[in-house]
Protein backbone atom coordinates (compact mmCIF):
# COMPACT_ATOMS: atom_id res chain seq x y z
CA UNK A 1 0.00 0.00 0.00
CA UNK A 2 2.59 2.40 0.64
CA UNK A 3 4.62 1.50 -2.33
CA UNK A 4 1.57 2.46 -4.58
CA UNK A 5 0.98 5.56 -2.57
CA UNK A 6 4.53 6.62 -2.98
CA UNK A 7 4.31 6.16 -6.99
CA UNK A 8 0.80 8.39 -7.15
CA UNK A 9 2.35 11.25 -4.83
CA UNK A 10 5.84 11.00 -7.68
CA UNK A 11 3.95 11.03 -10.46
CA UNK A 12 2.18 14.08 -9.30
CA UNK A 13 5.07 15.86 -8.32
CA UNK A 14 6.42 15.22 -11.24
CA UNK A 15 3.26 16.27 -13.00
CA UNK A 16 3.77 19.73 -10.90
CA UNK A 17 7.13 20.02 -12.38
CA UNK A 18 5.92 19.52 -15.37
CA UNK A 19 3.98 22.05 -15.41
CA UNK A 20 6.44 24.83 -14.31
CA UNK A 21 8.38 23.67 -16.47
CA UNK A 22 5.96 24.57 -19.50
CA UNK A 23 4.55 27.78 -17.66
CA UNK A 24 8.45 29.10 -17.67
CA UNK A 25 9.47 28.40 -21.45
CA UNK A 26 6.07 29.99 -22.24
CA UNK A 27 7.06 33.22 -20.24
CA UNK A 28 9.95 33.11 -21.84
CA UNK A 29 8.43 33.19 -25.08
CA UNK A 30 5.61 36.03 -24.24
CA UNK A 31 8.65 37.55 -22.78
CA UNK A 32 10.75 37.35 -26.25
CA UNK A 33 7.81 38.37 -28.30
CA UNK A 34 7.24 42.10 -27.91
CA UNK A 35 11.47 42.17 -28.02
CA UNK A 36 11.14 41.16 -31.23
CA UNK A 37 8.29 43.10 -32.68
CA UNK A 38 9.78 46.10 -31.15
CA UNK A 39 12.93 45.68 -32.64
CA UNK A 40 11.25 44.61 -36.04
CA UNK A 41 8.71 47.73 -36.29
CA UNK A 42 9.96 50.32 -34.23
CA UNK A 43 13.72 50.21 -34.63
CA UNK A 44 13.69 50.37 -38.58
CA UNK A 45 14.64 54.05 -39.40
CA UNK A 46 12.08 54.30 -42.66
CA UNK A 47 9.09 53.78 -40.51
CA UNK A 48 10.00 56.26 -37.76
CA UNK A 49 10.47 58.85 -40.31
CA UNK A 50 7.55 58.41 -41.79
CA UNK A 51 5.40 58.39 -38.52
CA UNK A 52 7.26 61.62 -37.63
CA UNK A 53 6.20 62.91 -40.82
CA UNK A 54 2.26 61.69 -40.56
CA UNK A 55 1.99 63.07 -36.87
CA UNK A 56 3.26 66.52 -38.14
CA UNK A 57 0.67 66.26 -40.96
CA UNK A 58 -2.09 64.26 -40.11
CA UNK A 59 -5.59 65.38 -39.27
CA UNK A 60 -6.60 65.82 -35.67
CA UNK A 61 -8.59 62.21 -35.45
CA UNK A 62 -6.13 60.62 -37.05
CA UNK A 63 -3.44 62.01 -35.02
CA UNK A 64 -4.99 61.32 -32.12
CA UNK A 65 -6.16 57.40 -33.51
CA UNK A 66 -2.44 57.66 -33.78
CA UNK A 67 -1.68 58.59 -30.35
CA UNK A 68 -4.04 56.55 -28.53
CA UNK A 69 -2.67 53.54 -30.04
CA UNK A 70 0.60 54.58 -29.68
CA UNK A 71 -0.13 54.62 -25.98
CA UNK A 72 -2.17 51.49 -25.68
CA UNK A 73 1.00 49.42 -27.45
CA UNK A 74 3.25 51.15 -24.97
CA UNK A 75 1.11 50.22 -22.18
CA UNK A 76 -0.01 46.81 -23.20
CA UNK A 77 4.02 46.05 -24.06
CA UNK A 78 5.40 47.19 -20.82
CA UNK A 79 2.84 44.97 -19.07
CA UNK A 80 2.81 42.54 -21.13
CA UNK A 81 6.73 42.29 -20.27
CA UNK A 82 6.31 43.05 -16.62
CA UNK A 83 4.21 40.26 -15.94
CA UNK A 84 6.26 37.82 -18.01
CA UNK A 85 9.05 38.64 -15.86
CA UNK A 86 7.17 38.47 -12.84
CA UNK A 87 5.99 35.03 -13.50
CA UNK A 88 10.18 34.25 -14.63
CA UNK A 89 10.74 35.48 -10.63
CA UNK A 90 8.51 33.43 -8.86
CA UNK A 91 10.57 30.65 -7.68
CA UNK A 92 9.33 29.73 -4.03
CA UNK A 93 9.29 25.96 -4.73
CA UNK A 94 9.00 23.49 -1.97
CA UNK A 95 11.72 20.60 -2.29
CA UNK A 96 10.54 17.21 -1.70
CA UNK A 97 13.52 16.37 0.26
CA UNK A 98 14.74 18.06 3.87
CA UNK A 99 17.90 20.08 4.04
CA UNK A 100 20.01 17.71 5.81
CA UNK A 101 19.05 15.16 3.79
CA UNK A 102 22.42 12.87 4.51
CA UNK A 103 21.52 13.34 8.37
CA UNK A 104 17.39 11.95 7.75
CA UNK A 105 18.43 9.12 5.86
CA UNK A 106 21.61 7.85 7.26
CA UNK A 107 22.33 9.14 10.84
CA UNK A 108 21.45 5.87 13.28
CA UNK A 109 19.78 8.46 15.89
CA UNK A 110 17.33 9.38 13.11
CA UNK A 111 13.70 7.57 13.68
CA UNK A 112 12.08 7.95 10.71
CA UNK A 113 13.02 4.99 8.59
CA UNK A 114 12.26 2.25 10.76
CA UNK A 115 11.26 0.03 8.57
CA UNK A 116 10.69 0.27 4.49
CA UNK A 117 6.78 1.39 4.91
CA UNK A 118 8.04 4.00 7.59
CA UNK A 119 10.57 4.90 4.99
CA UNK A 120 7.68 5.03 2.11
CA UNK A 121 4.94 6.62 4.20
CA UNK A 122 7.82 9.26 5.25
CA UNK A 123 8.78 10.31 1.37
CA UNK A 124 5.19 9.94 0.31
CA UNK A 125 4.27 12.65 3.08
CA UNK A 126 7.22 14.78 2.12
CA UNK A 127 6.06 14.51 -1.97
CA UNK A 128 2.41 15.45 -0.82
CA UNK A 129 3.29 18.39 1.17
CA UNK A 130 5.69 19.60 -1.39
CA UNK A 131 3.29 18.82 -4.22
CA UNK A 132 0.63 20.50 -2.77
CA UNK A 133 2.99 23.67 -2.21
CA UNK A 134 4.01 23.63 -5.40
CA UNK A 135 0.45 23.86 -7.47
CA UNK A 136 -0.65 26.54 -5.65
CA UNK A 137 3.09 28.56 -6.85
CA UNK A 138 2.40 27.64 -9.98
CA UNK A 139 -1.34 28.79 -9.81
CA UNK A 140 0.37 32.44 -9.01
CA UNK A 141 2.97 32.00 -11.93
CA UNK A 142 -0.18 30.73 -14.23
CA UNK A 143 -2.27 33.93 -12.91
CA UNK A 144 0.78 36.22 -13.89
CA UNK A 145 1.60 34.71 -16.89
CA UNK A 146 -2.10 34.92 -18.25
CA UNK A 147 -1.76 38.54 -17.70
CA UNK A 148 0.91 38.43 -19.66
CA UNK A 149 -0.52 37.17 -22.31
CA UNK A 150 -3.46 39.11 -22.99
CA UNK A 151 -1.33 42.29 -22.72
CA UNK A 152 0.67 40.18 -25.40
CA UNK A 153 -2.73 39.84 -27.33
CA UNK A 154 -3.57 43.57 -26.77
CA UNK A 155 0.05 45.27 -27.73
CA UNK A 156 -0.70 42.72 -31.16
CA UNK A 157 -4.06 44.48 -31.94
CA UNK A 158 -2.81 48.31 -31.16
CA UNK A 159 0.25 47.70 -33.52
CA UNK A 160 -2.09 46.18 -36.18
CA UNK A 161 -4.45 48.89 -36.03
CA UNK A 162 -1.83 51.53 -35.91
CA UNK A 163 -0.34 50.27 -38.83
CA UNK A 164 -3.29 50.03 -40.64
CA UNK A 165 -4.38 53.63 -40.13
CA UNK A 166 -0.76 54.79 -40.51
CA UNK A 167 -1.04 52.89 -44.00
CA UNK A 168 -4.25 54.18 -45.06
CA UNK A 169 -3.16 57.53 -44.00
CA UNK A 170 -0.49 57.64 -46.91
CA UNK A 171 2.56 57.55 -45.03
CA UNK A 172 4.21 54.73 -46.27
Amino acid sequence: MEESRFEYCRYIYDREFELKQRLENKASAVFAIPSAIISATFLNIDLMTGISHLIKEAQPFVLIALVFFIVLFSVSTFTSVFFSLASILIQDYAKEYPEKIHDYLFNPKSSHYSDSTAFFREVSARLAMATQHNSLVNKRKAKKLSVSAWSLVSMLLSLAIFLVIYILAGAY
